[in-house]
């Protein structure tokens, strides 16, 4: 295969059937010659996820042109060509997708090569298969998510394939730009029920919440959480919490908590508060683990407070030694912060001392959890905190946990008179 065209796009939400970046490289006898690259307006909604994954906001393509516009300018390329792609599916079925909307007539198939699938055969061996890390492996220069470079990447994997042995012709398929699907032995699935379900279920809740939407509000949140506006609905806290306790059984939400990654600062926020009117603890502690990942701020975490965990401390202390050992900061300040509300009265206490003491963070927010968890444990449980705190040089930390305690309302003269033996003078003061 002495020629081939390589595409890759980068597209705005989970969609797959608008684009808003695209790279396109020919590759004639083993070198580039030509090469195109755009931003692309979609003329549709943005992802957070998907912006902050990219880097592509709905700002910097405002100006851009549209597919339509701009497809004249890679059509005489691609056209009675071997497209190459990395995970070729996806590509395809946005580039389809972008043909129909935009009603441009063109070729009904195309043949293509996924180089996921080429190197899955040259390299069997290999434990993964993502772009950055086979062009790493190969010593290929990658701008991943750079549509040009991603194209440019896979075409060069391709040729190591080549040089390797790999035969491209027994790879070659067909893709049906019509109908949007592979030809061959293997096809597109469609969207599962279960997601689709999910997805309805999201639309309902955001009809739902639009009427409480505000532009004021929405600029104010946007603001204090240093958020970019469009990932912000702009409803009350307060008005979040009220919609869940008045929405927690209606049916659709329970879909909505399944659609997973919310696009909103408020979704998730809701999001929160329905897991924590959850009364089945196995159901819940499902539902937490699949959304903790997703939670990107202390207000959303701060709002995962699932009230049946009281009553189920034997249950979770596996749960919470996990979480309290994440890399995912969220993830920890949501053990602390359970730690704090259902954990300082009982047996497992000098355990999670332990854990928490040996959780080295120079984060604000979590070290902040870690001094009210050490605090709350101070008032209610003295004798077993202090003869931990006595037995461990928790330096700076101890001595501001002292001082919280000792503030606070709990805290009896006798325990001021202990901290004021273990942690100083200026820890009661």
């Amino acid at each position: 295969m002495d020629r081939f065209v390589c595409i890759d796009v980068e597209m705005p939400n989970g969609e797959s059937n608008r684009i808003s970046a695209i790279g396109v490289a020919e590759f004639v006898d083993g070198v580039v010659t030509q090469r195109r690259y755009a931003l692309i307006n979609p003329e549709t909604w943005f992802q957070p996820y998907v912006i902050s994954l990219i880097g592509i906001t709905p700002q910097m393509v405002e100006h851009a042109p549209t597919f339509g516009e701009y497809w004249p300018t890679i059509a005489p390329l691609m056209e009675n060509s071997v497209l190459v792609a990395h995970g070729a599916g996806n590509d395809l079925k946005a580039l389809s997708g972008c043909l129909h909307h935009y009603g441009i007539d063109w070729q009904p198939e195309t043949q293509y090569l996924c180089t996921v699938e080429a190197c899955t055969a040259c390299y069997p061996d290999r434990t993964g298969y993502g772009l950055e890390q086979l062009c790493a492996d190969f010593g290929i220069a990658l701008e991943h998510h750079n549509a040009l470079s991603d194209a440019e990447g896979c075409g060069w994997l391709l040729l190591q394939c080549m040089r390797d042995g790999l035969d491209p012709e027994k790879l070659l398929r067909t893709f049906d730009l019509q109908s949007g699907y592979i030809g061959g032995k293997r096809r597109h699935r469609p969207p599962t029920h279960k997601k689709a379900a999910a997805l309805l279920a999201q639309k309902k809740v955001r009809e739902a919440l639009s009427p409480l939407c505000s532009e004021q509000q929405r600029a104010e949140t946007a603001k204090r959480l240093s958020l970019p506006p469009e990932q912000v609905l702009g409803i009350p806290a307060d008005r979040v919490l009220s919609f869940a306790k008045t929405h927690h059984s209606y049916e659709y939400t329970s879909g909505f908590l399944k659609a997973l990654p919310h696009d909103y600062f408020e979704e998730n926020l809701l999001h929160a508060c329905l897991l924590s009117q959850r009364s089945r603890f196995a159901q819940t502690i499902k539902g937490i683990e699949a959304f903790l990942p997703y939670v990107d701020n202390a207000q959303v975490c701060a709002a995962l407070q699932p009230k049946l965990f009281r009553k189920r401390q034997p249950e979770l202390g596996n749960k919470l030694r996990k979480w309290l050992l994440s890399e995912h900061k969220f993830t920890v300040l949501f053990a602390l912060q359970t730690l704090e509300s259902c954990y300082v009265k009982t047996p497992m206490l000098p355990m999670f001392l332990d854990i928490v003491a040996a959780t080295a963070t120079d984060d604000e927010e979590l070290t902040q959890a870690k001094e009210a968890f050490l605090a709350k444990a101070l008032c209610l449980l003295p004798q077993k905190t202090l003869a931990f705190l006595e037995t461990h040089d928790l330096g700076d930390l101890a001595v501001r946990a002292a001082k919280l305690a000792a503030a606070s309302d709990n805290c009896s003269d006798e325990t001021k008179q202990a901290l004021q033996a273990v942690c100083g003078e200026a820890a009661v003061q």
